[in-house]
């Protein structure tokens, strides 16, 4: 048998393989992808039961809105999971007390926005400042 013809026979009898590790490959990135999800799954009845019990009273501050999200890191399979929330403080630096609590939890990237007076009809009660925290929620240990 020539070679050619030798070439082109075992050519033939690797291409289903090929097609087949290709098949194979691609259910292995599904399968890693999948279990990256899991990994960085979330449980938010323990967040926010975390977050409520490390609040200030309501005499100290109160959350006017609060926003979870969860997206894929940039070239990650795992997702990271933050929390947003908009809140009123009866004192300054009461915000930055809260902030530091979070980071001894576990919270990671934790930012304060900028304090801002509350102004109008608002003044007369209890807050007199506005503030933001964004701060990336600790994965649950495996």
């Amino acid at each position: 048998m020539p070679k050619k013809q030798e070439v082109a026979a075992l050519e033939e009898r690797v291409r289903p393989k090929r097609a087949e590790r290709k098949i194979i490959e691609e259910f292995k990135n599904q399968v890693e992808a999948l279990e990256g999800w899991q990994k960085s799954e979330e449980y938010w009845p323990e967040v926010l039961a975390v977050l409520t019990k490390v609040f200030p009273p309501d005499e100290e501050a109160c959350v006017t809105l609060m926003v979870f999200e969860t997206k894929p890191k940039t070239k990650s399979k795992m997702r990271t999971s933050m929390v947003k929330m908009r809140l009123c403080t009866a004192t300054p630096g009461k915000v930055h007390e809260y902030s530091s609590t979070l980071r001894e939890l576990g919270f990671e990237d934790v930012k304060v926005g900028k304090e801002t007076p509350i102004t109008g009809s608002r003044a007369a009660g209890v807050y007199k400042s506005n503030h933001r925290i964004e701060a990336e929620v600790p994965r649950v240990p495996s």
